[in-house]
């Protein structure tokens, strides 16, 4: 430890040496400076003294000289003439001629040998020019000074240029080629980023303690390179894992682990755009009863539905092609090179008598079928967005046509939808030009035999069309959203009736409404706005009876129950219509205290024709009466029906036979003259849309 000590000593001595010579050599450099600063300031005060005496002998030498006065101009100049620099006056006239002049005798000699300064004062009096005192100088013993500290610096510099240099070849040997040794290993791994090379160590001094340290941090940084580098290949992986899974997420189903929406719009995009000769169609396809399975059996019970469901169409699809699951219950099916109509029409017929079969979910048996729709391209679109719609148009008019169907495109189906369009625009139309019109039916009590009920039904008197039939603009209205603004419309204009009817008719006459399924959802509010007319109207309990399907009910069936309650609270009858032909549930009419049901017409022209017809409608009436309903029966067209329903114990009939709908003041007239002998057989009528 000592012997280390004494040399890194040593080491600082010798850097200290160098140091002092370094000062030293600078601070030669600085004296230089300063000298060659002095002596300028010598020389140009010097020049200024001599300036100095030319101005003022100027203004008397120059008044000699307009009185022509040599003697005078010499007495002046002469104290010039024991001034060591001087070497000769003259005075100029204004002609530029030597008036006179003074040259000192002993410096004569370097007239011509060395070079003088020239001093030269103006004579001006009165603005006038006379001539001009000129003074020469003699710089020579500024310059020996000059000369003599040139050669001593001189003689300083080369005296530290050779000590620097030996100095320097030391200080290379001892200090510098280490350090550039060092510096070269430092470039070697800069550049190969190889961190097992090592500095040689060639020294105890600090220059070897500094190679041990930077071999030191060579080994620290190839521990930690290494550490890295696994860390980062972990990282990577695991980054790669993430990136499967976020692609999972964004192109799988959730649910089902199928491709999802985004996944069969790039595929089908990608497939149009970069194959001019590739073939595919695609298979839309919808669950028909899956929303009731979802409210019956719960959320749970639908999801392992649709599971199962993918698996179904999975094993009947081919290994190329690709099945997705767009959203809810809805699938589609990329085929891929099949354009073939008997092709694509034998794969869905073999997927629906796949879904014709029960599906087994925890034990309960799930009976569900599908609606297909089916495009190709190119026939049917160049475009993801395009073929996705007209397959799409496809599988809602297999859907309409009864369920359990399938369809190809056709060009018909863009026409039935521009169709849609177009009524929805004149439905906008009629709803400001007043072109609606409530007609009333009469329900007959058969009790009482009296009438003191009456069904709003609604007509459209379109400008060019003429009638058109409720069933021809219900439904477009309930898929578009304007049922709603359509069900207000009726309630105003069935409240309105309803006062008029009971000042003229009868003091507790009723109007029944018929409300949609989709008026029903808690976002359109129309709770509230029934409550608040009927509230404005102020007419009383029992006014207005809403009639709602079985179909009606299945929707967010705690909200329905909930609202309904409100209802009956408010005096308003409910009563379940076309009952029998939905999904009937013993438990809605315990839940919801139902007032009133009505037996579908379907079940009632089968009196006296179908016995089993007959014995329903029979059963409907007692069950109903057992559970204090009320039960009109609708579509009644002759009188075989009426007396067989009023043998039944039923309380109310409607149809033809009792009377057709008509207009309000119309409905009026018919109410004053009804009598119930009225009431006879006739042939049966044609069967009324709006029933």
């Amino acid at each position: 430890m000592v012997s280390m000590f004494l040399k890194k000593r040593s080491l600082l001595f010798r850097l200290t040496a160098m140091f002092m010579a370094v000062a030293s050599f600078s601070t030669l450099i600085t004296l230089l400076v300063m000298s060659v600063y002095q002596i300028n300031i010598l020389s140009s005060a010097e020049i200024r003294r001599v300036n100095s005496l030319a101005q003022i002998l100027a203004p008397n030498v120059t008044a000699s000289l307009i009185f022509n006065d040599k003697e005078t101009i010499h007495e002046l100049i002469e104290p010039l003439a024991h001034q060591d620099s001087v070497v000769m006056v003259s005075v100029i006239d204004e002609q530029g001629d030597e008036f006179t002049s003074i040259d000192i005798a002993e410096n004569a000699a370097r007239l011509d040998k060395q070079a003088l300064t020239k001093t030269e004062a103006s004579l001006e009096a009165y603005d006038s020019y006379y001539g001009s005192l000129i003074i020469y100088t003699d710089d020579s013993s500024i310059r020996k000074h000059v000369s003599f500290y040139l050669i001593f610096l001189g003689a300083i510099f080369i005296t530290i240029i050779i000590l620097g240099f030996f100095l320097s070849l030391f200080a290379s040997k001892r200090f510098i080629y280490p350090i550039l040794r060092l510096a070269a290993v430092v470039n070697k791994v800069t550049h190969s980023h190889d961190y097992s090379i090592r500095a040689t160590f060639s020294s105890f001094d600090e220059i070897g303690d500094l190679t041990k340290g930077f071999n030191s941090m060579l080994e620290t940084i190839s521990l930690r390179d290494n550490l890295l580098e696994s860390t980062v290949q972990q990282r990577t992986g695991e980054l790669k894992k993430a990136n499967i899974e976020l692609r999972d997420q964004a192109y799988k189903d959730s649910l089902s682990g199928l491709p999802n929406r985004r996944y069969i719009y790039e595929l089908i995009n990608e497939v149009s755009k970069n194959s001019e000769t590739h073939t595919f169609s695609l298979l839309f396809l919808d669950l028909d009863g899956f929303k009731e399975v979802n409210d019956t059996l719960g959320h749970d019970y639908g999801d392992l539905l649709i599971v199962d469901a993918a698996k179904r169409i999975q094993a009947i699809i081919n290994k190329g092609d690709t099945l997705a699951r767009l959203g809810g219950d809805e699938f589609t099916i990329f085929l891929e090179n099949v354009v073939e109509p008997c092709v694509i029409e034998s794969i869905a017929n073999r997927i629906r008598y796949e879904f014709n079969k029960p599906f087994l979910i925890r034990d309960e048996s799930v009976h569900i079928t599908a609606s297909i729709g089916a495009s190709s391209y190119p026939e049917c679109g160049k475009s993801a967005e395009e073929i996705m719609k007209k397959a799409d148009l496809a599988m809602y008019d297999a859907k309409s046509s009864g369920r359990n169907c399938y369809r190809f495109f056709h060009a018909s189906m863009l026409e039935k939808l521009e169709a849609k369009k177009l009524v929805i625009s004149d439905l906008r139309q009629a709803l400001k030009n007043d072109e609606l019109e409530l007609f009333y039916q009469p329900i007959y009590n058969i009790e009482t035999r009296k009438i003191d009920k009456a069904e709003a039904l609604i007509r459209w008197h379109h400008p060019a069309k003429g009638v058109i039939s409720p069933q021809d603009f219900i439904p477009i209205a309930e898929e578009n959203g304007l049922i709603v603004e359509l069900g207000n419309w009726v309630l105003q204009n069935a409240i309105a009736n309803v006062r008029v009817f009971r000042q003229n008719l009868c003091p507790e006459f009723c109007v029944n409404i018929n409300v949609s399924a989709a008026q029903l959802k808690p976002e359109d509010n129309w709770l509230s706005e029934l409550i608040l007319s009927l509230d404005t109207a102020n007419l009383g309990a029992n006014a207005i009876a809403i009639e709602i399907t079985e179909t009606a009910l299945m929707t967010d069936r705690k909200k329905v129950v909930e609202d309904l309650r409100l209802l009956k609270e408010k005096g308003v009858e409910i009563a379940i219509d076309d009952f029998g032909v939905g999904y009937s549930s013993l438990s809605y009419l315990q839940q919801l205290k139902i007032d009133i049901i009505k037996i579908d017409k379907s079940f009632v022209q089968q009196l006296g024709i179908d016995s089993a017809g007959t014995t329903l409608c029979k059963t409907i009436v007692q069950m109903a009466k057992n559970l204090n309903i009320k039960v009109v029966a609708e579509g009644i067209e002759d009188e075989i029906q009426l007396e067989m329903l009023t043998e039944f114990g039923c309380h109310f009939g409607q149809g033809y036979f009792i009377a057709k709908p008509a207009q309000a003041q119309k409905f009026e007239t018919f109410f004053h003259s009804f009598k119930p002998a009225h009431i006879t057989p006739r042939n049966a009528l044609k069967e009324d849309a709006l029933l």
